[in-house]
């Protein structure tokens, strides 16, 4: 008795330990087995998509998952959740791979996962809807059918050999019928309805929402444009670091293949937000690359390039823009799944331009891929698709605008003293001496005669010299006579940042010059610095023309011609009498009436000639007026001093010689 009393202790403590047991390992079944795919093998046909979960891991204890297919072009794949993903056959008759990461929570190291895809041709629909009405057919048959074991019922009693005959239709009408009755019970779902007048939403293209990976530069290069767009190439921009963690002057290798940047949705990386009541999400975009979607949602990482799902040819719709962009119409529930709770969008461009040859760890040569550029205008949550961007209708140019002048290229026409080094804002101009001067273009769309100011912003240590040249204007000889305006700003120096307008007024000197479209601005040294060259940076930052439309454009630089009437004065020469009137003196009559003066008793006959060297010019001016009547001073030489003013007021007075003998008449009685 009591041994039987021990044995049965012992089963009872051996079931309890067992139930313990059980309850221990439930919870670290995941941990006990080994973490692999549902399939090893997938056959997907072209157009379709197959669900492939990952195993022996529940999905709360999933830190990361990243899928990715080796050739896209194949077969892509998109995550469903944390242990699950689809894969969709994209070219049949090939054969790919796609590469699962999963990583556990409290664990470093991730379990790397393959899965072999192949994509089979799609399968021809077969016209099963057209069996349909004889499956409808089919429940008379089996109501019959179903009513012959009623009536075999009493045939139960009846001989065995009636058995077999009774019970033969029976079972044969029903099998056949059961496939047509379940058809009517499948609903479709139905479709869901999108509120049109729901306001679009605008994911915000700023710097502030930009994905840290996007503004880092390791997956390509962002700028953000005053006018809203963002600039994008998918040339990095990170520095290498060494072993130390110091940043290298190596750019960090990258594959340009799928570079692209994106943006957030929410608050913050972490914000999901409810996208599902929109229909479509466009992209409008100017790029020449395939362009690819990628999306975060639910619990990926926003801030992790590879934590996405990417989307290649899932285009609804393009629409062509007169601009020469184009937007790329998505459905929502294709890119972010059903409910849509998304964090963040974006896009890579695929790069296909070969620039050289490289080698990989093995040895194998691979293509090195140059960069794509791309400008993006808009991102939008929508419940119609956008039309078409019409071209832009011709607005009426304004009166007056600022053109910012590019100062980081030196023109190519002739050679600038020295080069030019871009900086954070402008440039930097490393001048050595006095009076070095670096040459700038003037677009050809800009008539010098409508500039009227230049605005230089600056950090100079000296004053500067700037000027400029026509489109007319060569380098050679004293090439800086030919400026048509100069101005000198910055007066012992700008003294930190500083701007200074100057004023580009015509006048008769620069009028002519100031013509034509295009030319040259050209910015100069003018003095020594304080510290001198060498110890000094000349930082420009811009370089602005205020343009005057109103005033009218001059196309052409012509040199004015002399005026018509110069060549007639330049005959004035040509009045070879004037040595003639040096025969004057041949009237050596002249010095007589000098001698007036020896008539002591008449001193008033001896004012005679001050009135001469009152005016000597009297003669000198228009000597025509002795060579055509010489005797006028000889028979009365006080002809000239009484009126001198006879000549000087009217030159013209030679042609009246009555007037000039009327008085000669008299002369003779005065004395």
């Amino acid at each position: 008795m009591k041994k039987n009393f021990k044995r049965t202790l012992a089963k009872v403590m051996a079931v309890a330990l067992t139930v313990s047991m059980v309850g221990v390992a439930s919870d670290d079944v995941d941990a006990a087995k080994k973490i692999k795919l549902s399939k090893k093998t997938i056959s997907v046909a072209k157009g379709k998509t197959k669900k492939v979960t990952i195993k022996n891991v529940k999905a709360k204890k999933v830190k990361k998952l990243t899928v990715k297919s080796k050739n896209k072009k194949i077969a892509t794949v998109k995550k469903a959740g944390k242990t699950a993903f689809k894969v969709t056959g994209k070219k049949a008759g090939k054969s790919t791979k796609v590469t699962v990461k999963v990583t556990v929570k409290g664990k470093k190291k991730a379990t790397k996962l393959t899965l072999k895809v192949k994509v089979t041709k799609a399968k021809k629909v077969s016209p099963k809807t057209t069996k349909a009405p004889a499956a409808s057919a089919t429940p008379a048959a089996s109501a019959a059918a179903s009513a012959t074991p009623a009536a075999s019922a009493p045939a139960s009693n009846a001989p065995a050999s009636n058995a077999p005959a009774s019970a033969t239709p029976a079972p044969t009408s029903p099998v056949e019928s059961a496939p047509a009755t379940t058809t009517p019970d499948v609903t479709p779902e139905p479709e869901k309805t999108f509120d049109p007048t729901l306001a679009d939403f605008n994911v915000a293209l700023t710097e502030e929402k930009a994905t840290t990976w996007s503004k880092e530069g390791s997956y390509g290069t962002v700028k953000f444009n005053e006018d809203g767009t963002v600039y994008f190439s998918s040339q990095p921009t990170a520095k290498e670091k060494d072993a130390d963690g110091n940043e290298t002057d190596k750019i960090k290798a990258v594959n340009m293949y799928n570079n692209g940047l994106s943006f957030i949705l929410g608050a913050d990386a972490d914000t999901q937000t409810d996208v599902s009541g929109y229909e479509y999400v466009a992209v409008r975009l100017k790029a020449d690359a395939e362009v690819k979607l990628m999306t975060w949602a639910g619990g990926d990482d926003a801030n992790n390039f590879w934590d996405k799902s990417d989307t290649w040819g899932s285009v609804a719709q393009t629409v062509e823009n007169a601009d020469g962009s184009k937007t790329l119409v998505y459905k929502v529930a294709t890119v972010f799944g059903k409910p849509a709770k998304a964090k963040a969008i974006g896009f890579t461009l695929k790069s296909e331009k070969v620039v050289g040859k490289d080698k990989e760890k093995d040895g194998n040569d691979i293509d090195v891929l140059g960069a794509e550029e791309a400008t993006l205008y808009s991102i939008t949550f929508t419940n119609k698709i956008p039309e078409a961007v019409k071209p832009a209708e011709p607005t009426a140019t304004p009166v007056v605008e600022t053109v910012d002048l590019d100062i980081t290229k030196l023109t190519t026409a002739f050679e600038s003293d020295v080069k030019v080094a871009a900086a954070d804002k402008g440039i930097t101009i490393p001048f050595v001496k006095n009076n070095q001067r670096v040459f700038f273009d003037i677009p050809e769309n800009i008539n010098l005669a409508q500039i009227k100011k230049v605005v230089v912003t600056a950090n100079v240590p000296a004053q500067l010299t700037i000027s400029l040249f026509n489109n007319k204007f060569e380098k050679t000889g004293n090439w800086w006579e030919n400026s048509v305006w100069d101005n000198y700003p910055f007066w012992e120096g700008s003294k930190g940042d500083a701007s200074s307008t100057a004023d580009v007024a015509m006048n008769e000197a620069n009028a002519w010059k100031l013509a034509g479209n295009g030319g040259y601005f050209s910015i100069a040294a003018n003095g020594k610095p304080a510290a001198g060259f060498e110890d000094s940076v000349y930082k420009v930052m811009s370089v602005q023309l205020v343009i005057d439309h109103s005033v009218k454009a001059v196309d052409e630089i012509v040199e004015p011609t002399p005026a018509t009437e110069a060549p007639e004065a330049s005959k004035a020469p040509e009045t070879s009498e004037a040595p003639e009137a040096s025969k004057a003196p041949e009237t050596s009559e002249a010095p007589e009436a000098s001698k007036a003066p020896e008539a002591s008793e008449a001193p008033e006959a001896s004012k005679a000639p001050e009135v001469e060297t009152k005016d000597p010019e009297v003669e000198t001016k228009d000597p025509e007026v002795e060579t055509k009547d010489p005797e006028v001073e000889t028979k009365d030489p006080e002809v000239e001093t009484k009126d001198p003013e006879v000549e000087t007021k009217d030159p013209e007075a030679t042609k009246a010689p009555e007037t000039t003998k009327a008085p000669a008449t008299e002369a003779p009685e005065s004395p």
